[in-house]
């Protein structure tokens, strides 16, 4: 038996604040990678998920291009990162100004929490699951693999504002979903 759990919403806020925040990624994404090239480095950057909770995600590290290395940044495990102190400012104001858009963050403002917390078998000890969510048919779809804001890790405190649904309606706009993009041409 699973424990997921599906909820959707068709408010029009929400579902353009979903639209916008794939599109401000999507342009971020161009940037990213414009610059990672204009700086000498790249194609590829590092994600990393960062603190306790691994929630929010950051651009932490460039591929080094060659032997080049940008001012401010040094060479760890081969690949760049910003240099300690004063030297490195520049490069750690380049990856603050770079960084990606988090969508379920700004979903997160409205009624969507980011992640919930699965206890794991041993005696002590938590995963952190992100919901899937997708678009359908102008309504907004999320699956958690458990119940968010239900665990006693402490963390996990906000549920769902949003419409619960079936997992059968949720399997079923997603694969009507893909099937959509497929037909348009869209790679996932």
């Amino acid at each position: 038996m699973t424990n997921e759990h599906a909820y959707s919403t068709n408010d029009p806020t929400i579902v353009n604040a979903y639209r916008q925040a794939l599109a401000d990624r999507a342009e971020m994404g161009k940037k990213i990678a414009a610059d990672v090239k204009a700086l000498g480095a790249g194609p590829r950057v590092f994600v990393r998920d960062s603190g306790f909770s691994g929630i929010s995600r950051s651009i932490t590290a460039i591929e080094q291009q060659g032997d080049h290395i940008p001012d401010g940044w040094r060479v760890v495990r081969g690949n760049l990162e910003p240099r300690r102190g004063k030297p490195g400012e520049a490069a750690r104001q380049w990856l603050a100004e770079h960084q990606p858009v988090d969508v379920r963050a700004v979903m997160e403002k409205h009624g969507l929490p980011r992640s919930c917390w699965l206890p794991r078998a041993q005696e002590f000890g938590w995963s952190i699951s992100r919901p899937a969510l997708f678009e359908h048919d102008g309504e907004v779809w999320a699956c958690y693999a458990v119940e968010p804001g239900t665990s006693d890790s402490g963390f996990d405190t906000e549920k769902c504002t949003w419409t619960p649904r079936k997992l059968s309606e949720f399997h079923a706009a997603r694969e009507a979903a893909e099937e959509a993009e497929k037909s348009a041409g869209v790679a996932r």
